[in-house]
């Protein structure tokens, strides 16, 4: 919720105490109540805006304290597509890539160094073929 006091807004997991502003300290029914009569002297409109979020703050904090006494964990949302994917996997965690952003420049340089890093294991795929081609020859000229 947004501080009426100094309007900042405070992300997930920044305070434990809900009904203070972390910025400014300052108690948000307080701050609400107040600035609610001084609107009921000069604006209905802004008198109803006012109650709207007060109530929203109460529903909020009556709603973070079920979640805190409640025991049971909150059962994650996996879209059909990941439960479809992970089929006979059931204890992976699944991750989903939405969006991958990388410049040209960065992504050119990339593949050098894959195409480098690949290097070595073409000489070990190159000495097996031989391997393997020297052994299976030596047995066809046996014959």
């Amino acid at each position: 919720m947004k501080c009426p006091n100094c309007e900042h807004i405070p992300e997930p997991g920044e305070t434990e105490d809900h009904s203070r502003c972390p910025k400014c300290h300052v108690f948000y029914h307080k701050s609400l109540a107040k600035r609610l009569e001084l609107a009921e002297a000069t604006n209905q409109q802004q008198a109803e805006e006012l109650r709207n979020a007060r109530a929203a703050h109460e529903i909020r904090g009556k709603y973070i304290e079920e979640l805190k006494q409640s025991t049971e964990k909150p059962k994650p949302v996996v879209s059909y597509q990941v439960k479809e994917g992970l089929g006979e996997y059931q204890g992976a965690t699944p991750v989903v890539v939405l969006d991958f952003k990388m410049n040209f420049y960065s992504m050119i340089w990339f593949m050098v160094k894959l195409s480098i890093a690949s290097i070595p294991a073409l000489i070990i795929v190159k000495l097996a073929t031989v391997i393997v081609g020297v052994l299976t020859g030596g047995m066809f000229s046996l014959i």
